[in-house]
């Protein structure tokens, strides 16, 4: 079954071509006005019709403002990523699970810009590409969390993005030059000898 509905835009906003796409993944803004449109569907007083009407404006507002081009696009004039592109970054980078896209176009899409000016604006702030510094960042995390908490190897390579046990194994070793186990041992041990 195909369910659709259909919400009136203006047509100035599509006459000069420089709108953003909208493929891409589930907008839940989108789905809830959608819902909340849906379940009002079957109700017939004014109270009703008045709120869908609402709702349907809301919706239509909400996709002009997503696919229209920022008014200001400060980006274009930026060779680098501002402090608040960088603090929202790594809050991003920073939420536990594998489910985190890391991928250069999520990325690129949480700060805001297109992705060739992010990969360039990366680049001249980080000086590494995106992969190596979301490696990079998921292994300081790693190394933290093997000192700090007694968390099993498993659930530190599942908190910190890594598919699987053995994935988080082979980038910390080489990155580190030991295992996860070597290093927490090895850590614990530093700090009890400091310790005394």
């Amino acid at each position: 079954m195909v369910v659709f509905c259909e919400v009136p835009l203006p047509h100035r906003l599509f006459a000069n071509g420089t709108t953003s796409p909208l493929i891409k993944r589930r907008h839940p803004v989108t789905l809830h006005f959608l819902d909340r449109i849906r379940k009002l569907d079957w109700r017939n007083d004014i109270s009703a019709r008045l709120f869908a009407d609402s709702l349907t404006e809301s919706l239509r507002l909400d996709l002009i403002e997503a696919s229209s081009p920022p008014a200001h696009a400060d980006w274009e004039t930026r060779s680098e990523l501002n402090d608040d592109d960088k603090r929202r970054l790594l809050e991003h980078l920073d939420t536990d699970g594998i489910e985190v896209d890391v991928s250069l176009a999520a990325l690129a899409d949480h700060v805001g810009m297109p992705i060739g000016a992010f990969a360039r604006a990366f680049a001249a702030t980080f000086h590494t590409t995106p992969r190596q510094f979301v490696l990079d960042h998921r292994i300081a995390r790693a190394k933290t969390i093997l000192l700090t908490t007694g968390l099993s190897i498993t659930e530190i390579s599942a908190n910190t993005g890594f598919s699987t046990h053995s994935h988080f194994s082979t980038a910390f070793k080489n990155r580190v030059g030991m295992t996860p186990r070597q290093f927490r041992i090895d850590g614990t041990a530093g700090s009890s000898r400091r310790g005394r």
